[in-house]
This record gives C-alpha cells, sequence and structure tokens, in this order.
C-alpha cells in the first residue's frame, strides 16, 4: 500500500465521537494525536450509505489531496429497522451503495480502507430499541440483524480489493472478558471500545502502511 501522507475519516456517529462522553477520547481524537500525518474527521451521527454518497463530495472528495487515504466506517443505520423486516437499506442496497461510494473515492485518486461495526448484543439493542425484536422475523434476534451488516463490510473489501481493519473481533474479545465495550445510552463504543479501536487502527497502520 502506498505511504500514507494524511487521513480522512469518513462515516457515521462512531466516526463523530458519539458514545465516548468527553470525545477527547474518541477513536478519532486519539488517531489525531498519534499519527504522525494530518487526521480529518468527518462523522455525522444516524447517515445511511446513501446519506454518505450525498455527503462524499463535499467531506472528501473535495479536501486537500494531502489527505491520501479515506478510512470509512458506515452501516450501522442502514440496518435500522423502519417495518416488520423491513430496514431502511438491506444488505444488497447497502454494499451496492458501498460499492460506489468506493469507487468514487478511488477515482478521486484516493486509498479506501474500510472497517466493519462494532458488535451489538441483544441485550445492548434491546436497551435502546426494546420494541425491535417485534420487527424481525424468524430465525433473526436483533444481534444477527445487525451482524450481518457487518459481515458485509469484510465482503465488501475482499470484492474491491481494499485494506480491510476487524475491529469488530478486538471488540468482541473484550466483551468476552466481561468488560463493556458499548456506552449505556447508545449503541456506539464507550470510551474503552473507542481506545480499543484506536489502538487496532494504529496497529493496523504500523504494520501495512506506514513500515
Amino acid at each position: 500500500m502506498e505511504k500514507i501522507t494524511g487521513l480522512i475519516l469518513f462515516g457515521e456517529s462512531v466516526v463523530a465521537g458519539r458514545g465516548a462522553k468527553d470525545r477527547k477520547f474518541s477513536f478519532g481524537r486519539i488517531l489525531k494525536s498519534k499519527l504522525p500525518f494530518p487526521v480529518l474527521i468527518k462523522g455525522k451521527s444516524f447517515i445511511t450509505s446513501q446519506d454518505a454518497l450525498s455527503r462524499l463530495e463535499k467531506e472528501v472528495l473535495s479536501k486537500d489531496k494531502i489527505y491520501s487515504h479515506v478510512l470509512v466506517l458506515i452501516g450501522n443505520n442502514d440496518g435500522r429497522l423502519i417495518g416488520f423486516n423491513k430496514p431502511k437499506f438491506t444488505v444488497p442496497e447497502f454494499k451496492k451503495n458501498m460499492k460506489e461510494l468506493i469507487e468514487r473515492i478511488q477515482s478521486n485518486g484516493r486509498i479506501v480502507i474500510l472497517c466493519n461495526l462494532q458488535p451489538l448484543g441483544d441485550d445492548d439493542i434491546h436497551r435502546i430499541h426494546p420494541h425491535m425484536p417485534k420487527f424481525l422475523a424468524a430465525p433473526f434476534t436483533p444481534y444477527k440483524w445487525h451482524t450481518q451488516y457487518s459481515i458485509a463490510c469484510n465482503e465488501i473489501a475482499a470484492f474491491c480489493g481494499i485494506h480491510f481493519i476487524d475491529i469488530r473481533t478486538r471488540l468482541e474479545e473484550e466483551k468476552n472478558k466481561g468488560n463493556k465495550v458499548i456506552a449505556d445510552y447508545c449503541l456506539d463504543p464507550n470510551e474503552l471500545g473507542h481506545r480499543i479501536m484506536a489502538e487496532k487502527i494504529i496497529e493496523d497502520f504500523k504494520n501495512l502502511i506506514i513500515s
């Protein structure tokens, strides 16, 4: 992979730092403080992959070319249910939007890096959306429903031949130790979750990009 000269973080509320009580402890702010190149944070709560396409020109494509790489984290809101088994965007629609997003960034002369999604257990989702199970057809649970969008991120990265950062496995490992990585008041990572994400991204950059 080409040497990185600058990084744009592009995506939804996780990128914006939601979940960390103090956003100076969000993964984006941590990256800004620790990486040896400029980092631009462009995150917006509640956006879907379709919203991201409409924001792409202003928030990514028009930026200085010193930002050679774009790390994309999108997908949590595409799967939000708006009716019985009816998400804002189905997995195939999500994949289509993301492939277009990646192609447009690449055509702009930048390198795309894709992350998967934080692990949300049934209890996490039920706490924020207690009626969600009523909107799901068997055998789906809220966890399984959300997981399919994270898996789609893996598949999109493989299909497009771009670098993929697996933040989910590291967060799941921490959850399995009995530690909370999701904020009590939303579905985004808490400060521990954001720190784990930042550490994983920095680790990947050191191994695959900077060196």
